[in-house]
């Protein structure tokens, strides 16, 4: 079973997805996390937003150029690398996506060819279409993350988790969510977030 995960960077909520995906990869070898996109700056496209979120959008877009270039590759463990690295550097301690964390990121993670990208508009076209393809799966009104099955005609937002699942949390929602792809007829169950998430 190979699930694609579409995340954008800078989405808090996308990395709690993102832990317990590999939480669940770690301890069954018939499942494979592969990557896409979705572009939040593309996302809010057109919308008024405060210049603090517009930056960390920004510099998300940047590091979006560097890994549409390796998921077209299907370099998977880089993705999954670089990925690792932004949310020890933000998520996991406290920090937003600025400049100074996207240069930290780059330095310790990608080569010098990868920190060329960083600010080559070239590759926006690339992210747009991998962030067009994850809002066609996930259906309006989404956001980061989507997951889908590979091959199949449709995915999900989310799911959403505010921390660390342990094994039994982790394992009884792989479960659901296996069954949700099951069910073509099933499209939302949804509670409001009770506040920010926690994985520091």
């Amino acid at each position: 079973m190979e699930l694609r995960f579409h995340f954008d960077p800078a989405c808090p909520w996308s990395w709690g997805t993102y832990l317990w995906l590999e939480q669940i990869a770690q301890r069954n070898d018939d499942l494979a996390v592969r990557f896409g996109l979705v572009s939040l700056l593309e996302l809010n496209k057109g919308n008024e937003m405060p210049d603090d979120i517009r930056e960390v959008l920004s510099q998300s877009r940047r590091l979006q150029r560097v890994l549409s270039v390796l998921i077209e590759a299907e370099r998977w463990m880089d993705v999954a690398r670089i990925y690792s690295q932004i949310g020890s550097v933000t998520f996991e301690s406290g920090r937003h996506l600025d400049t100074e964390a996207v240069g930290q990121v780059c330095s310790e993670t990608c080569s010098e060819e990868a920190r060329f990208q960083l600010d080559d508009e070239a590759l926006d076209d690339q992210v747009v279409k991998m962030h067009q393809s994850a809002m066609a799966l996930g259906g309006a009104g989404v956001g980061s993350p989507i997951i889908s099955i590979e091959g199949g005609s449709h995915g999900f937002y989310g799911p959403i988790v505010d921390r660390r699942l342990d094994e039994r949390e982790a394992d009884t929602l792989f479960s659901i969510v296996k069954s949700a792809f099951e069910l073509t007829s099933f499209y939302e169950l949804k509670r409001g977030h009770a506040g920010n998430p926690s994985f520091g």
